[in-house]
């Protein structure tokens, strides 16, 4: 969200009927009879759109996956978006015109009314189901943030909310896509907090990252982007059933594409020191 859209994530969690600025303090001051002063540096504090956006998003594609439905809401040119940066073989026809290194990732993609009226839904999904894994750019932010860099805030876990609506936020999912090495994500939770105790676990965000131990930086980008490159190649190799399974090179394949992909669990890596998150 902040490379797509540059929308801020630090800040309360909208769930407040849409007031201007004005209108509040009046009724600030005939409500609650504090001062204008006060009613004004209490009513200019900021939201964290991008979280109002993101959950939105989350609830939409929640609808979506259910077998009834045959539609969505919300800003889908942003889901779009989001496809085209990963996954740069599936979209034809989309320029990029007026985009400037500055701009939110969005801004690359403006497609034409014509284009957008030629969408169809089974060419995309037989894409999207064609695609292999040195199809998907795994690593789509990474020339960007220099303008827009990684927020820890973005390490959050737990539950969002917008108005009524809740969702659940689990950055241990997407990591891979920040430079961090992607673990096995944990078993979906139940049960729900109020929300203010959610409004309060956002504002403490610190207190609530996802662990230390289990998102790891990688020191050094080059080294990540090239095993990702050796993984990448190893896989292909192994799907297309270049070496036959069961032998001894087989296996040293397999060994290497685990390694490739940060899986430290036989000491073969321990003389690369990582760097967690405090």
């Amino acid at each position: 969200m902040a490379c797509l859209l540059h929308l801020p994530i630090t800040g309360a969690l909208h769930r407040f009927e849409p007031l201007g600025v004005d209108e509040a303090v009046l009724l600030s001051t005939e409500i609650l009879e504090v001062s204008d002063e006060e009613a004004r540096a209490e009513t200019s504090r900021s939201y964290a759109w991008r979280v109002a956006t993101l959950v939105h998003m989350y609830d939409q594609l929640n609808v979506a996956s259910q077998t009834p439905t045959r539609q969505m809401g919300g800003y889908l040119t942003l889901l779009q978006c989001w496809i085209y940066e990963y996954f740069p073989s599936v979209h034809q026809g989309v320029t990029d015109d007026g985009y400037a290194e500055t701009t939110p990732c969005a801004s690359r993609w403006l497609p034409t009314k014509a284009y957008m009226k030629g969408i169809k839904g089974a060419p995309y999904r037989a894409r999207l189901d064609a695609l292999m894994i040195m199809d998907v750019s795994w690593l789509p932010y990474t020339e960007h943030r220099a303008v827009r860099g990684f927020e820890l805030i973005s390490c959050y876990q737990g539950q969002l909310g917008w108005g009524h609506v809740v969702v659940y936020v689990k950055p241990k999912r997407v990591v891979r896509q920040f430079g961090y090495i992607q673990t096995i994500p944990p078993p979906p939770v139940t049960g729900s907090l109020s929300y203010e105790d959610i409004d309060d676990r956002w504002m403490h965000f610190g207190d609530h990252l996802a662990p230390a131990g289990e998102i790891c930086v990688v020191p050094d980008q080059v080294a990540c982007e090239g095993c990702e490159a050796i993984a990448e190649r190893l896989d292909r190799v192994l799907n297309l059933r270049m070496v036959t399974l069961g032998t001894k090179l087989h296996e040293i394949m397999e060994d290497c594409l685990r390694i490739s992909r940060g899986d430290a669990s036989d000491g073969s890596l321990r003389a690369r020191c990582r760097q967690h998150i405090d």
